[in-house]
């Protein structure tokens, strides 16, 4: 089986496109809680490859779109939407790993970026890897071979952490919204977040209960800025927090990205190439820089809406099992990728 990482991007001393390009990976590093989106190269200001073949981002646009009827009521598939899916993933150490032996890790972080062209604005769907879904099952040259139905992070783990595991989480994400389209993703091994949270200088956050078990400086109500394995801790931990279930966690993961986010913004262009050129080797993409820096002007131009989850009910059996409530579903499907049809 031949197995590629997806970071192939191309490098370019030049700094015209970085800010847009810092942008992108910003919030894309936002949206997972994690700080897992890397850029390792660069191309020129023309996005040449080095075959002399273009990169330029070409917009996605859905050319046949699909009608349900839901309540007596028509909707439309929008046809300018984009998604791209981000990962964290719960292995240690640089991706080459991951090449060792089948069994990807498990995709504790999943977060789907979703622009609307039309109306520019983009938002964040943030999903529970305990969800439980239809999962492909692959086997090691990529084919579906049957489904189970199990906790959403466990899609990752058919594969060998690169990008045959991306796409079988692809595969489930678009299974669960209808097979709406994933336009690109992208995943980071949990080692990294240590790595860029102390390059920016620590991420300053409000700690909402007493996590003093985790850490002597967590004391509920202090203000802390988080660095070393402070951050990990914070970001990562599930049984020893708060009520131990995912849930919790995910809303620690939204504090640390809001304050992430305000931060990175601030750093200087030197700053922000250095940071994504650490932690290359944690990464895995199929999106080239062409998108990225696309990506990072709309997400800079469009109005941020606020980021949605969608509700369920948590179960605990053998493991945390959180069953997807079917109304909320539908209404997050249709509010981010349908419309109501005219006519």
């Amino acid at each position: 089986m031949t197995r590629r990482n997806g970071t192939d991007l191309r490098r370019t001393d030049l700094k015209k496109d970085l800010k847009k390009l810092g942008i992108a990976a910003a919030a894309l590093f936002a949206a997972s809680g994690a700080l897992w989106f890397g850029i390792s190269k660069w191309e020129d200001s023309k996005y040449r490859t080095e075959g002399g073949e273009s990169s330029v981002y070409v917009e996605p646009v859905i050319t046949e779109a699909r009608t349900v009827e839901i309540n007596g009521v028509t909707y439309e598939q929008k046809q300018n939407v984009e998604s791209y899916l981000m990962m964290g993933i719960d292995i240690a150490g640089p991706v080459e790993k991951a090449e060792q032996a089948w069994g990807g890790g498990q995709a504790d972080v999943q977060m789907l970026v979703v622009l609307d062209n039309k109306a520019k604005t983009w938002r964040i769907l943030q999903l529970n890897r305990d969800s439980m879904v239809d999962v492909p099952v692959i086997n090691e040259y990529g084919d579906v071979v049957t489904t189970h139905h199990e906790q959403l992070a466990l899609a990752h783990g058919y594969g060998w952490g690169l990008d045959d595991s991306c796409r079988n989480v692809c595969m489930t994400v678009s299974g669960l919204l209808w097979s709406q389209p994933i336009n690109g993703y992208t995943s980071i091994n949990m080692d990294a977040i240590q790595i860029v949270n102390d390059a920016i200088g620590g991420v300053p956050v409000t700690i909402q209960s007493d996590y003093t078990k985790l850490d002597p400086a967590f004391v509920q109500g202090s203000e802390v800025n988080l660095m070393g394995d402070q951050a990990i801790k914070f970001i990562r931990t599930r049984i020893e927090a708060d009520d131990g279930t995912n849930l919790a966690r995910m809303a620690r993961q939204r504090q640390y990205m809001s304050s992430f986010l305000k931060k990175f913004m601030t750093l200087d262009e030197e700053t922000m190439l250095n940071i994504l050129e650490q932690i290359k080797p944690y990464t895995v993409t199929d999106m080239e820089s062409g998108t990225l820096a696309a990506l990072g002007t709309k997400i800079q131009d469009y109005e941020q809406l606020e980021l949605m989850t969608i509700d369920g009910t948590l179960e605990e059996h053998e493991y945390f099992e959180y069953y997807l409530d079917d109304d909320s579903l539908t209404e997050t499907i249709l509010e981010l990728f349908y419309q109501k049809k005219e006519g």
